[in-house]
């Protein structure tokens, strides 16, 4: 065998008449085989010896007998590296282990060759026992070795301990998988991301690149992140190339097995065993190579991601408080980002296509000559057209996002829609014409050359060859031509992202006499053990210490400062003021004279400084403003952040903040966790909360801004005075205190009042003594108010050793887990049919009878191919009009149907389900009380109008119509297959029971890996946006380093499902890859075995469909995919729907109500108990209030209620249902009205002024009349005078001046109090006003001219107050009413009597009586 097939010789032999075989020779296997895999160090030491025998001649025994020796040389070592892997390396040998299978698999080509030749008898045992030994040798280096690790390197994740195998497997996922089929899984359950993936690590790689880049170019970021990553980004090209090779495999293999059949018993058995292992090779190694390089790739996008989120964190961390575009990060993270990783999902890894292209093209060209330049043709036309739409796609994704992050939903949005889905048609269609195409255009056109020239038909080795060098040529181009406009979308993105990161930064610029020696840079996260050890230096002890060497000069310096929100309008003006340190300073003033400004100032928060300078004694800063920052956590954790515990200093911050008497009502004590924004508290307790986390920072500058404005007057005595009483922790910790304040009742306690007046600079500045005595502001405030000066203790407050805290050791911690019980499959379908009736059910048959005929015109164009080969071989070139035209025909009709499948759904159908799904959700929204709101985050309602109905209206449709088509493709293509032979018909069952159960075992994680993914980004979004609303906050506490290491930790979170759900795809490909394989193996062991019964032509039908197959089934999982997250969202949205408390059957919409209720105002509550939890307490017990009917006497009423006034007002909202009683109104029970009712005809003012939601219209016109219901400017402008809003109002601009994100910059809170007063007298209704502590952040002046507008323009209505500030009750109110703990305690329609009785609460909250008791804590 050797002298006729020429084994000595080092090339491969191939077929001829002198040797029956296409094999390699052993002279070939022994260089290539051998010595080619031998690590590099051995073939450097042999390469001389190596070139020697090049140039000699030496017999293919002596050749295998050397490269015997060279893997002898290599084992030794191998022996070696084996320690250096152990030692080093958490994986199981990963060099070793990839070295052998290697070798073991080149080996067995070379046994086989061996036992062949039969030259020797030992020899071929020899070798076999090789590969039986590395057989076993790697199977025993691919254990697992965590149980061997030391203690302290056990912190890998299964991914980073799992050997090659394992890797190439998936195997290391198949824990997970079954956990997620038997049980419920929660995010701990899943693995870790690996170190290398972690967020910190990629961002701080990230991070070093993009501080040397050159921030003002385009592209800069792009170009950082493919720099810092560029590892990660090349590896999948190196599998991307095995596939490749293999890819270009497949059409040469077809054409051979054909011929083989065609050849009838010319050729031996032992060709098409040759084949079978050729073709097992092959589609097994397709399978493996695809799973590397999508797992790979899925690496490689996580780490874009966590960088880019991470980036945009840090950057959000150095911007002004206030600044517009912070916000902005909320759609970078949830939009750009996002799109970023699935536009890169195209273009990684991509670049050896263009060597298949190439190749394939070349192939192409030798079969058919120069009508392979047809497909080429096709394919670039369509990708022209399809970058045309993808350009015009890009063009309108901001106005896509607009249409879904927005809840309006109006003309200009639908008219968007409507666009975007005639580009998704013209994606669809133009996308598929190359493959429905291109075979038409090139058959029929190879068809007319032949009979033309009067040549032989083609074989039918030639035509189905051609077919499957079609199909491998046209999925690279299209991948390829697709880089272009998907890596547009991702580079627009990253220039959005890029914007937002290189967007003015907040400067410092402050002038610091002495900073903190661990001082904590804003910018850069430090690390965390220098983060504690700062921390730790915050002990009482050394606190004491530090406080011993207070400095005398000024602790606060301002020179001259003109300062504002911007350049055009300066908010302060020559502002020099010197405030000494240990002092305690208040700033007072009318509203919109620059208090606020002036502590932000200090902070350096202002944006502008136009001249002078800010000096501050330290750095050491702490800021509690008007709207508290808390975060969705415990009240204990956010006190003490990442300070050190200290039980005694604790134990005094939370007695001073009259916080232990709440913790006695709360059932998790200071565990309770606050909810999103504080829902689930008052806004006395959240101001004490905040103004607790403040106190217990110890800084040396202590700035408050009106902090104790929404507390009663006991408490509000309790705080002062045991914080700025004579024994209070400021004095005690000596800080130096600025306070903004409306009352004038602190001005004796201050050491200095600084007034600001009108014209934004100080107009009195100096001691209480000399204000006083002196004509001016201070003067003029104290004798209109009339407040009577508090008595503060001096001696009754504890010594700081005396209080120990120890709090609630079990903090709640919030764990995401999926809603779905582990029967996943049951809810798919039940949200599959949620959605389907949402589309209706008649729309949905002709949507599936659509998609039935495309497959299966498409399905037949195969089968007709055949038929005309056949027929070609009996008689050439006859009736090739009929045959050309049924081709075409088909394929025709199956792309005009394909697009009738995608407009019908996209045009028809899909605007009206997901506008329908749309508003059932908002409806439930709008409609839920507040109890079911507040066991709902914000980020998670916000996650349901912009992630899961992006899905619903963008994604689910696409994936639908190509999911069912690819669906339908397999099926035909499983069919096609067993066409071939009546014997592979029998593996069509077992493949779809196979499926069955394979879709059972993936459906049920995945679905939950999926649920896990979405509910994994609410913390992330919550986390941002409490970022955003305490900037100023964070800064001055020196909190960066804690959140963003909290960023990192939601952020791997995230991370998890977000990376395991890749990899389980990926798992899922790699399985039906390997079916496919076996499919391939079985059809070619049939066609060597029954060669003779097989016809050539079916058989080319068959290969074909398996080559198909395995790219169908793969299109099928990534659409399938898509539609399962889809689903999901489906799934969540009926889910929220389902849960949402629905209005009672009985109760009365708008239309059936008469126009005119109530006619009469009278209110009343008959013993009305109300809780937020079925088996929580109540909040108000056995209410029973009266309220009369307006009166002509006098026209006010009010309610005066301590903490629970929120409950109260939601209870007569009926945003609260109460367990018992009923609410009157007029003389009907509320409860038969439906809930929007009660609200539309009760006017309102809630505590924190309401503003039109951004991109929903910001102007002041769109704000005071946000249903445009008032058709004059007069109107407007009218109101506007009377509450002093209209110089200010045209300062900005007039009535289309915009007010930004909630008035911030533009509007005081004093102000935008008083623009939510204008807007209730513009759109007034029903009688009835409600007032929700809405004069809580004004002056004394301001609060007169309130309660004046609501003596004349309220005239006959009854008002309804909750208020804190009693001073002016006896001149403007008729009734009072106080309550405690959900309970009526007094009840007077005359306040007088109340004061006048010395046992009246009512009279102690009024401040009427000034002893010792004043200022006891409250509930004592």
């Amino acid at each position: 065998m050797a002298e006729l097939c020429r084994d000595d010789a080092l090339v491969p032999t191939v077929y001829s008449h002198t040797c029956k075989r296409f094999d390699f020779s052993l002279y070939f296997e022994d260089a290539v085989f051998a010595i080619f895999p031998i690590p590099d160090g051995i073939m450097c030491s042999a390469g001389q010896p190596i070139s020697r025998i090049a140039k000699s001649t030496m017999d293919a025994i002596s050749f295998c007998q050397f490269a015997a020796s060279l893997d002898f040389a290599s084992a030794v070592a191998i022996g070696l590296l084996s320690y250096s892997e152990h030692v080093k390396s958490a994986r199981p040998a990963p060099l070793i282990n990839t070295y052998i299978l290697a070798t073991m698999l080149l080996d067995g080509a070379r046994a086989r060759t061996i036992w062949l030749l039969r030259v020797s008898s030992v020899l071929p045992s020899v070798f076999i026992a090789s590969v039986a030994l590395k057989f076993v040798l790697l199977i025993l280096q691919s254990f697992p070795k965590m149980q061997f690790l030391l203690p302290s390197e056990r912190e890998y994740t299964a991914e980073e301990s799992a050997g090659i195998l394992s890797l190439s497997s998936f195997a290391w996922l198949h824990p997970l998988i079954i956990r997620g089929y038997r049980h419920r899984l929660s995010i701990d359950d899943l693995y870790p991301v690996g170190h290398s993936m972690s967020s910190k690590s990629v961002h701080s790689g990230l991070q070093k690149i993009w501080k040397l880049s050159k921030k003002d170019k385009s592209y800069s970021l792009f170009l950082a992140t493919a720099k810092a990553l560029w590892l990660p980004l090349s590896v999948p090209m190196v599998p991307q190339l095995f596939l490749v090779a293999l890819n270009l495999a497949q059409p040469l293999l077809l054409a051979t097995a054909v011929s083989f059949v065609e050849s009838g018993n010319d050729k031996p058995a032992g060709f098409g065993y040759s084949l079978i292992g050729a073709f097992g090779l092959t589609y097994f190694g397709i399978a493996i190579a695809t799973a590397w390089y999508q797992y790979l790739s899925a690496r490689a996008l996580t780490m874009i991601r966590g960088a880019l989120i991470g980036l945009t964190y840090s950057s959000m961390l150095d911007m002004h408080d206030g600044d517009e575009a912070a916000s902005s990060s909320l759609s970078l993270i949830n939009v750009d980002i996002e799109r970023i990783v699935t536009s890169l999902q195209w273009v990684v890894g991509i670049a050896p296509d263009v060597i298949q292209v190439g190749i394939a093209i070349w192939l192409l060209e030798a079969r058919i000559g120069a009508i392979f330049i047809a497909p080429v043709l096709v394919v670039i036309d369509r990708e022209v057209h399809k970058i045309e739409a993808k350009i015009m796609d890009a063009g309108n994704l901001d106005q896509k996002w607009d249409y879904v992050g927005n809840i309006n939903i109006n003309k200009r949005r639908e008219n968007a829609r409507t666009n975007v889905s005639d580009i998704e048609i013209s994606n669809i269609v133009i996308g598929n014409s190359p493959r429905l195409l291109s075979p038409i255009i090139t058959f029929i056109g190879f068809g007319i050359v032949v009979k033309l020239s009067g040549d032989k038909a083609p074989s039918t080795a030639i035509i189905f060859s051609s077919l499957s060098l079609l199909s491998i040529l046209i999925d690279p181009v299209n991948e390829l031509v697709a880089v272009g406009p998907n890596l547009a979308v991702a580079l627009d993105c990253f220039n959005r992202v890029q914007q937002y990161v290189t967007n003015k930064k907040r400067v410092d610029y402050r002038i610091f006499s002495h900073r903190k020696p661990l001082d904590e840079d804003t910018s850069t996260a430090r690390s965390e053990t220098g983060r504690n050890n700062a921390m730790e230096t915050t002990t009482l002890e050394n606190t004491e210490l530090a406080l011993s060497t207070t400095a005398t000069k000024s602790a606060i310096q301002l020179r001259n400062v003109d300062a504002g929100w911007s350049t055009q309008t300066l908010t302060l003006r020559d502002v020099s003021l010197d405030l000494n340190p240990s002092t305690l300073s208040l700033i007072i003033g009318d509203i919109g004279t620059g208090k606020s400004t002036l502590l932000k100032l200090l902070l350096g928060e202002v944006p502008v400084l136009a001249k002078g300078s800010v000096s501050l004694a330290t750095d050491e800063v702490a800021f509690c403003g008007q709207t508290p920052f808390l975060r969705n956590q415990s009240i204990r954790d956010n006190i003490i952040g990442p300070f050190a515990h200290d039980a005694e200093w604790y134990g005094a911050c939370i007695d001073a903040c009259a916080l232990d008497v709440d913790f006695e009502q709360m059932v998790e004590k200071d565990g309770t966790v606050v909810g999103s924004r504080g829902m689930s508290l008052s806004g006395g307790q959240k101001q004490r909360i905040a103004l607790a986390r403040t106190v217990y920072s110890r800084r040396r500058i202590i700035l408050l801004d009106d902090v104790l404005s929404s507390l009663d007057t006991i408490s509000e005595r309790h705080c002062f005075d045991r914080l700025f009483g004579p024994s209070g922790l400021f004095k005690y910790l000596q800080s130096t205190v600025i306070f903004v304040t409306h009352s004038a009742k602190w001005l004796p306690y201050a050491d200095k009042i600084v007034a600001l007046g009108p014209n934004r600079t100080i107009q009195q500045a100096g001691s209480y003594e000399d204000l006083i005595s002196s004509p001016g502001y201070v003067q003029d405030v104290m004798s209109t108010t009339k407040e009577k000066e508090p008595e503060i203790e001096s001696s009754s407050s504890r010594e700081i050793s005396q209080y120990k805290h120890e709090g609630n050791k079990e903090t709640t911690v919030e764990t995401v887990e999926t809603e779905s019980s582990p029967d996943n499959a049951r809810k798919s379908s039940s949200s599959a049919l949620f959605y389907i009736s949402s589309m209706r059910w008649s729309n949905f048959l002709a949507f599936t009878v659509l998609v039935g005929v495309e497959v299966g015109t498409n399905g037949i164009q195969p089968l007709w191919l055949s038929w005309w080969s056949d027929a070609s071989q009996r008689s050439p070139n006859v009736d090739l009009g009929k045959w050309m035209g049924g081709y075409a025909a088909f394929g025709l009709l199956s792309l005009c149907f394909l697009g009738l499948c995608g407009g019908y759904l996209l045009i028809e159908i899909n605007p009206k389900s997901s506008s329908s799904l749309h508003l059932k959700t908002l409806r439930s929204t709008m409609g839920a009380p507040i109890a079911h709101l507040t066991d709902k985050t914000v980020a998670k309602i916000l996650n349901l109008f912009s992630q899961d109905m992006t899905l619903i209206s963008m994604s689910l449709p696409i994936a639908l119509i190509l999911a069912t088509g690819s669906f339908g493709n397999s099926v035909i293509g499983a069919v096609l297959t067993s066409v071939s032979s009546g014997y592979m018909a029998i593996s069509t069952p077992i493949l779809f029971v196979t499926l069955y159960f394979l879709q059972k075992l993936y459906l049920r994680t995945s679905q939950q890996l999926r649920a896990l993914d979405l509910e994994s980004k609410c913390p992330i979004l919550e986390h941002f946006m409490e970022t955003l609303q305490g900037l100023a906050t964070i800064r001055s506490l020196s909190w960066t380093s804690h959140l963003i290491s909290d960023t990192f930790h939601h952020l791997d979170q995230s991370q998890k499902p977000f990376y395991l759900l890749l990899c389980i795809q990926s798992w899922l490909n790699l399985v039906l890859n390997v079916i496919v394989a076996a499919l391939a193996v079985v059809l070619m062991m049939l066609t060597v075995t029954l060669r003779d019964r097989i016809s050539p032509g079916l058989l080319g039908v068959a290969l074909i469909s398996v080559v198909n197959f395995g790219q169908t089934l793969s299109l099928f999982v990534s659409y399938w995919t898509v539609l399962e997250t889809s689903l999901t969202a489906i799934e969540r949205i009926k889910d929220y729907i389902a849960d949402a408390p629905k209005e009672d059957s009985l109760a009365q919409q708008e239309a059936d109500v008469p126009w005119d209720w109530p006619v009469e105002s009278r209110v009343e509550f008959r013993h009305v108990s109300a809780s937020y939890r079925s088996n929580g307490p109540d909040v108000l017990k056995d209410l029973s209030i009266s309220i009369p009917p307006r009166q002509t006497r006098r026209n006010l009423r009010t309610l005066w209620v301590r903490k629970i006034h929120i409950d109260l007002i939601s209870v007569l909202l009926r945003l609260l249902k109460p367990s018992k009683g009923s609410v009157i109104i007029g003389s009907q029970d509320i409860s038969i009205f439906a809930q929007q009712t009660v609200c539309k005809r009760v006017t309102s003012m809630p505590q924190d002024a309401w503003f039109i939601p951004r991109g929903c219209g910001e102007s002041v016109r769109e704000n005071m009349d946000p249903l445009r219901e008032v058709d004059d400017d007069i109107k407007i402008y009218d109101v506007l005078d009377k509450t002093d809003l209209r110089e200010h109002i045209d300062n900005l601009g007039g009535l289309d001046a915009q007010l930004g994100q909630q008035g911030n910059g533009v509007l005081s809170s004093g102000q935008k109090q008083l623009f939510c007063l204008a807007r209730a007298m513009l759109t007034r209704r029903g009688g009835i006003l409600i007032m929700d502590e809405a004069m809580s952040n004004v002056d004394y002046k301001t609060e007169l001219k309130i309660l004046s507008l609501l003596r004349s323009d309220f005239q006959g209505w009854t008002i309804i107050a909750f208020t804190h500030h009693l001073r002016f009750i006896p001149q403007f109110f008729d009734r009072v009413v106080v309550m405690d703990e959900g309970r009526v305690v007094e009840y007077d329609d005359d306040p007088g009597r109340l004061l006048a009785d010395p046992s009246s609460l009512f009279r102690r909250l009024s401040g009427a009586e000034n002893d010792r008791d004043n200022s006891s804590r409250v509930g004592e």
